[in-house]
């Protein structure tokens, strides 16, 4: 559902007019479609139950097993010429390849999918709706609203595919349109993602997935990744973001999720955490900000630890309503180090050292309202 992160709250200020981007690297990950010049024009393809795994829906292999998935690939989907309707309970949108209600083994191998226009309408490239062991794999998804999206999509793999020109590229969300649609146990992973308007990879109400090595840049002024609104249990490792407003943020009641790993290289906020996301560990990350490294803000028993934050303006912030969180072991470049406010540090375990904010102009500060 690409509108659902439209009422989200920044923990940032983001000044459009005085954003600066910073160059860009991908990983080498690149293994995507585009190559192979067996690939074929194919009309969209709609796929509603187990039983419709057919050559006419664009099926050249396989049995649905474990051993002998079902084979969708090489073929290219234009969605403006050809699309299937996605109907959600606000509307219908449409998209290229929709695969709903399945359990059999598929893999979604070498496609492209495309429009002509990045845009907020109702167009989607991949869907995968209540399905389970379906991986996506060596495509290229371009244009339109949303690359791939699973809602309600279980133990499925959206590995070294490339994803640009799109509003968000992967989206998993879970709990819509009830809490029978479970979104659980997915990877994302080894990706290309670049050019995005506004999030590079989306958890909504999603729990034990992960999202590791991918390269993520140039996400216009928005987030390389968001967890947010009661996502657990996600881990958040080893990608590379830069050329974002944000890195990441984990906010809305999302609990016990994992950032570790990664490198973040953005004009804004590295890492925020907020707004009821208790138990998040933030850990190891390298971080790049022309402002702020990690903001904590309306959060307890979460950790930031081990980290390596540099920024221009505050490395760590610990604000509004945070309590009982440990920050320590973090290596902090900034005109001030560590800044408290709205919170009390009795309340919290901050204590340099073991922080290091030798390189800091002011290791620690304290507003007004923080003793």
């Amino acid at each position: 559902m690409p509108e659902n992160f439209g009422g989200n709250f920044f923990l940032i200020i983001i000044l459009l007019g005085s954003v600066l981007l910073v160059s860009t690297s991908l990983l080498d990950v690149r293994s995507v479609a585009g190559s192979n010049s067996t690939i074929s024009v194919h009309e969209a393809i709609a796929i509603h139950s187990d039983n419709g795994f057919t050559p006419a829906n664009g099926v050249v292999s396989g049995l649905g097993t474990t051993t002998d998935p079902y084979v969708i690939e090489d073929w290219s989907v234009n969605v403006q010429a050809s699309s299937v309707s996605v109907v959600f309970p606000g509307g219908t949108d449409i998209a290229g390849i929709l695969v709903a209600n399945t359990t059999a083994h598929v893999i979604i191998r070498n496609v492209q999918v495309y429009s002509y226009i990045q845009a907020w309408t109702p167009n989607l490239g991949i869907v995968l709706w209540n399905t389970t062991n379906v991986r996506v794999e060596s495509s290229m998804v371009s244009n339109g609203n949303t690359g791939v999206l699973l809602q309600g999509a279980k133990d499925s793999r959206i590995v070294f595919n490339e994803f640009f020109n799109v509003i968000e590229a992967v989206e998993i969300v879970g709990g819509f349109p009830s809490e029978d649609f479970v979104a659980a146990r997915n990877i994302v992973s080894q990706n290309i993602i670049h050019d995005v308007r506004a999030v590079g990879v989306d958890l909504v109400d999603t729990s034990d997935s992960l999202v590791n090595n991918n390269s993520i840049s140039n996400v216009g002024f928005g987030w390389g990744a968001l967890i947010e609104r009661g996502s657990v249990r996600n881990v958040f490792s080893g990608n590379h973001v830069n050329s974002s407003a944000v890195g990441i943020e984990v906010v809305f009641s999302s609990i016990n999720n994992t950032v570790s790993g990664n490198f973040f290289d953005v004009q804004i906020l590295g890492v925020g955490v907020g707004f009821g996301a208790n138990g998040t560990v933030v850990s190891n990350n390298e971080i790049h900000s022309m402002r702020w490294g990690i903001n904590m803000i309306a959060v307890s028993e979460s950790t930031a630890s081990q980290n390596r934050v540099q920024s221009s303006e505050i490395g760590i912030n610990l604000l509004r309503a945070a309590t009982l969180n440990t920050i320590t072991g973090n290596i902090v470049t900034a005109h001030i180090g560590i800044f408290v406010c709205g919170t009390k540090i009795g309340y919290n375990r901050v204590a340099p050292p073991p922080n290091d904010l030798r390189a800091s102009d002011r290791p620690m500060e304290l507003c007004n309202k923080s003793s």
